[in-house]
């Protein structure tokens, strides 16, 4: 029954539980996504193995798109530029920033850069990442030009108008992706940019079905000692195509984030994507080709082939 036809009392109690429940859902995840990075203590480190992927491959496109040959020269290159095109002194946000150890980067490298005078805003919603932020400040000489502030960015609202704004590995963990958006799309100064380095895959971070199948056919040659899953310190003996955003905001809708961002923010955008498809089309290797590539060699694998380890 549709709630146009319920008595408008009960229509509105429904409501009501409806949104208290969504709520109380909403609280759980945030508590599980902030005691997640409680103790972790390098929130940004990866396994071995992503940097020999990204610097053998992301690396060189990076160098030749963007100019830059670091995260940190990434952010900071567009944001001087757009320093060049307001009269006013110059102010960045970074939504998410966690710990600022790439916020502490990137004030760093603007100042080799030239660039003495601005002001950085940092969002963080975790009370702990936002204390050791504010003790890396005061040790890198940056309390003066870079301030944490303890938020939400899900309900964020602009209250001020920002030169740049950055997003390093945050927009995955985020809900009200068209809210933020907007506020950022409101709050860029004429010049200003978005600047954004992420994950955007498939929601959760879970594999896609034709990778998947991949991942399964290859797990099945793989040594057992490959297959102890780090993380969860177990034994994976069959691939585990964990939905990473169950419990908290893992990849919650990383799906989105780019069809968003190129509608909402358009030229104003400048970003680096991987993981999933639209990094292979940003890389020009349509999807269909992979079908095709896989297709053709699907059935060496499953004659016995056996990678050697």
């Amino acid at each position: 029954m549709r709630m146009a036809n319920l008595p408008t009392r009960l229509a509105r109690h429904i409501r009501g539980v409806l949104r208290i429940g969504a709520k109380a859902a909403y609280a759980s995840r945030l508590a599980s996504q902030i005691e997640q990075y409680r103790a972790v203590e390098n929130i940004h480190e990866l396994p071995a193995i992503f940097h020999y992927w990204s610097n053998r491959h992301l690396r060189p496109r990076m160098n030749r798109i963007f100019e830059s040959d670091s995260i940190p020269e990434f952010y900071a290159r567009p944001f001087l530029a757009a320093s060049a095109a307001c009269a006013k002194r110059p102010r960045f946000l970074s939504l998410g920033a966690g710990d600022c150890s790439t916020e502490i980067e990137v004030a760093r490298k603007l100042i080799e850069m030239g660039l003495e005078d601005f002001e950085m805003v940092c969002l963080e919603v975790s009370p702990h990442l936002i204390k050791r932020a504010e003790a890396a400040l005061e040790a890198a000489g940056l309390s003066g030009r870079v301030s944490v502030k303890q938020t939400d960015v899900n309900s964020w609202q602009p209250d001020e108008d920002y030169s740049g704004t950055m997003a390093n590995h945050s927009l995955h963990h985020l809900v009200e992706l068209e809210s933020v958006f907007e506020g950022v799309r409101k709050s860029l100064r004429p010049g200003g940019v978005f600047v954004t380095n992420d994950m955007i895959g498939r929601n959760g971070h879970m594999r896609w079905p034709e990778v998947l199948e991949v991942v399964e056919l290859l797990w099945e040659f793989l040594p057992r000692r490959l297959k102890f899953n780090h993380q969860a310190k177990r034994w994976d003996d069959k691939f585990m195509n964990l939905a990473c955003s169950a419990d908290g905001f893992e990849g919650f809708r990383a799906q989105d984030i780019l069809p968003l961002l190129s509608r909402l923010l358009g030229g104003r955008l400048r970003g680096c994507s991987c993981a999933g498809h639209p990094s292979l089309a940003s890389a020009g290797v349509r999807v269909s080709e992979i079908h095709g590539v896989w297709r053709s060699h699907r059935h060496f694998l499953r004659s016995g082939i056996r990678a050697q380890f």
